[in-house]
């Protein structure tokens, strides 16, 4: 029996389920983008200075679509989402699930102002690049910042900080909804895993791990999100 002070309107739950894969659809559609500004060549992915080696003033605007695609999808929209798992598994272990909660929060936070500021600063490098065509001095220092402004983004805030982040909380919500739904558990606790794993790559320097651990999370945790937002839409409290 659920506590009435744990009740929520009926169409709340439904309402997180939309906004929540509206998130994931925007985040996939981020990925899309992304990939186009590398003409689909998934090597080309790993390495953010491929996007001037391919620039123009067309992949200028895909990549400044797909990080608002970004901070929407994998951060903004997350926020409702974040507070209903809190709302239902917060009884079973109210610290477990406070600290993941903040974890989630940070990330989200972490991840939309990084998302924020290469939305600005990509799309306007690349296209001072492709103006400064024929300048190789203009074009080597368009290029260290560039450089400077992904490894800040990349590394510092995303690498270093927000794949840890969301990995506890992954960790934490897989650990709390084991014992009623282990399938659910499970998926949950990979896409935790390739988080940290990427988080720690980069930590640690250790570029393969990074870039191999991020593309579980890339796929994985979306997708898991997506299938907590299909619980919450079939409003079965039974499910917390």
């Amino acid at each position: 029996m659920t506590p009435t002070h744990l009740s929520s309107p009926p169409l709340y739950p439904r309402a997180v389920a939309l906004i929540t894969w509206l998130g994931v659809l925007l985040g996939f559609a981020c990925l899309y983008l992304a990939l186009r500004t590398v003409d689909f060549d998934l090597d080309a992915m790993t390495d953010p200075l491929n996007q001037l080696r391919r620039a123009s003033l067309e992949k200028a605007d895909l990549i400044e679509g797909a990080m608002l695609c970004d901070i929407f999808g994998f951060y903004l929209l997350m926020i409702p989402a974040t507070l209903y798992l809190w709302h239902w598994l917060r009884e079973r272990n109210p610290f477990v699930m406070a600290v993941a909660t903040v974890c989630m929060l940070l990330y989200i936070l972490t991840g939309a102002l990084g998302g924020g500021i290469l939305s600005v600063l990509w799309p306007s490098l690349i296209r001072d690049h492709v103006h400064a065509a024929q300048d190789p001095a203009r074009l080597q220092i368009l290029t260290e910042q560039f450089k400077l402004v992904t490894q800040l983004v990349y590394t510092g805030l995303w690498g270093r900080v927000e794949y840890l982040l969301v990995g506890v909380w992954g960790a934490c919500v897989s650990a709390l909804t084991w014992r009623d739904h282990k399938a659910f558990a499970v998926v949950g606790f990979i896409g935790a895993l390739g988080s940290a794993l990427s988080g720690l790559g980069e930590l640690f320097s250790l570029r393969g791990l990074a870039d191999n651990a991020l593309n579980v999370y890339m796929v994985l945790v979306p997708l898991w999100v997506a299938w907590a937002a299909g619980m919450a839409w079939a409003r079965r409290k039974d499910l917390w």
